[in-house]
């Protein structure tokens, strides 16, 4: 049995591990698309955040993952903001934008509502 102490040691590490690959993954899938990367890539790391957080933590799974959502909301506008359309989009190019700071906020608070009020199914009749 693993200590409390190893647990959120591991929890930190798989978060910032998942925070990578889904922010990588998600400026792959865009690039693939031919879409600007940074939105995706935002909405894909805070959305994994948020839920590994969640499911990572051996304790206080539901306060952790609220708080953790409030944090990556913080430390996002402060990286995003200000935002500027890339140079393939001609006709909005180097004009400012908050579309990569709602997307990510959006993808944090989907997954928020994603842990805290869980798809249960049908019920069985």
């Amino acid at each position: 049995m693993r200590s409390n102490i190893q647990g959120w040691g591991i929890s930190i590490f798989s978060v910032f591990g998942a925070f990578v690959a889904c922010g990588f993954g998600g400026a792959v899938i865009a690039d693939f698309a031919g879409l600007w990367g940074l939105p995706l890539s935002g909405f894909c790391a805070a959305f994994a955040t948020v839920v590994v957080v969640y499911y990572s933590t051996p304790s206080n799974s539901t306060i952790s993952a609220i708080i953790s959502f409030f944090i990556g909301s913080i430390l996002a506008w402060f990286i995003l903001e200000p935002s500027f359309y890339p140079e393939f989009y001609p006709e909005v190019a180097y004009q400012p934008t908050h579309l990569p700071i709602i997307t990510t906020l959006t993808g944090g608070f989907i997954a928020l509502l994603f842990v805290l009020f869980p798809f249960r199914g049908k019920a069985n009749a």
